[in-house]
């Protein structure tokens, strides 16, 4: 079930606005990573879950982010 969802926008397309432009990327679309979008998910998500009946499955990416693994540890 997809219950949220950010655009993940390359660094190479961020650097080239043109190409956002052309392709109806709103301005205020940049690059972040993708542990950063997933926290930015997380945090809207979490109110709406009952206590203690979240959870994540991300891959590799996201686990050799130590500034990710800490995230979810406080947001536990």
């Amino acid at each position: 079930m997809l219950i949220d969802r950010e655009l993940y926008l390359p660094r190479e397309w961020a650097d080239d606005r043109a190409r956002c432009r052309s392709a109806h990327v709103p301005d205020d679309v940049g690059f972040v990573t993708k542990p950063r979008l997933a926290e930015r998910i997380i945090e809207r998500i979490l109110p709406a879950l009952p206590e203690g009946r979240g959870w994540v499955a991300a891959d590799e990416v996201y686990g050799r982010d130590g500034a990710f693994r800490a995230f979810l540890e406080t947001h536990r």
